[in-house]
């Protein structure tokens, strides 16, 4: 995309954008890490958020490098791109549990509720929707909260900042 046509999206337009590419990216790492059994381990999470972490700092010094305000960018703008941002990103790892527990490891959510019943939980045999809907809902509001806070941190320290 060209410098005049980044100029002229609105922060929202900006944050959705971005969001699809590196969402797309991270859709592709999360694929790649279940195909080769890197799910499991603790630099899994660490190399997701790190990701997540410099791909906005990326967008952020995206939207500020092709702004021309002399008074800096706002703490609202920002928040707007980070918002969007990781409500894209989010929604594809809520793609890509889905196509885990559909297609990838059918098996996974039966695993899930061994680990629950080993821990103590007990529930009826017709709970399984529940806990499908449960896991959906967890993962992309877990994600989505993790990635607000670097959005919410990052954005406070750019705030009014002149690039």
């Amino acid at each position: 995309m060209e410098i005049e046509e980044l100029k002229e999206m609105k922060p929202i337009k900006f944050g959705f954008y971005y969001g699809t590419i590196f969402g797309g990216i991270a859709f592709a790492f999360h694929l790649l890490s279940q195909y080769i059994g890197f799910t499991t381990n603790f630099f899994y999470g660490l190399i997701y958020s790190f990701f997540v972490l410099f791909s906005l700092m990326w967008v952020y010094k995206k939207y500020l490098s092709v702004q021309e305000k002399e008074s800096g960018i706002e703490f609202s703008a920002l928040m707007k791109i980070g918002t969007l941002f990781s409500l894209t990103v989010s929604f594809f790892y809520l793609i890509f549990t889905f196509a885990r527990i559909e297609f990838i490891d059918p098996n996974f959510l039966n695993q899930l509720e061994e680990v629950m019943k080993t821990s103590g939980f007990s529930f009826p045999q017709d709970y399984s929707s529940v806990i499908y809907t449960t896991v959906l809902v967890s993962s992309f509001l877990g994600d989505f909260i993790g990635n607000m806070f670097y959005a919410f941190l990052l954005a406070l320290i750019l705030k009014n900042r002149k690039f």
